[in-house]
């Protein structure tokens, strides 16, 4: 099997946890890895229309909460190498982001699902990062 991020260990490890990560819950089982990109990206869009009120920080956590999902895509299509460096970045981000914007701020740590998939993109991405560049 030919998997996009190369076929070491390392891009296997990723994949199957980012596969666990799509069906890992929250503390509260309130909804599963799966949804989360959606919800994300969703509240990202809502938090961007709202800074048209006078509020740009919204608009940065709002970028932030819709960037966040896109990165998945890069797992599944072709990417500068200089992609697989800043990418395994983007999830940190978003949880510092959401852990400052949210009153209770310590409740993202019961987002279960953010640790196995922000280790995938880390491991998916290194894993390309030691394959040669194609010619």
């Amino acid at each position: 099997m030919n998997f996009p991020g190369g076929t070491s260990r390392l891009a296997r490890a990723g994949w199957a946890l980012w596969v666990l990560s799509l069906v890992t819950p929250t503390a509260d089982a309130g909804f599963i890895g799966a949804a989360a990109p959606f919800v994300s990206f969703w509240f990202g869009l809502l938090f961007i229309r709202d800074s048209f009120g006078g509020q740009p920080l919204l608009a940065l956590f709002g970028l932030i909460l819709v960037i966040a999902p896109l990165a998945n895509i890069t797992l599944f299509v072709r990417t500068p190498r200089w992609m697989s460096m800043v990418v395994p970045l983007i999830p940190w981000i978003q949880l510092a982001a959401l852990y400052m914007y949210l009153p209770n701020g310590n409740a993202v740590f019961e987002y279960y699902f953010f640790y196995p998939w922000a280790l995938s993109m880390a491991l998916i991405h290194l894993a390309r990062l030691q394959t040669p560049a194609p010619p």
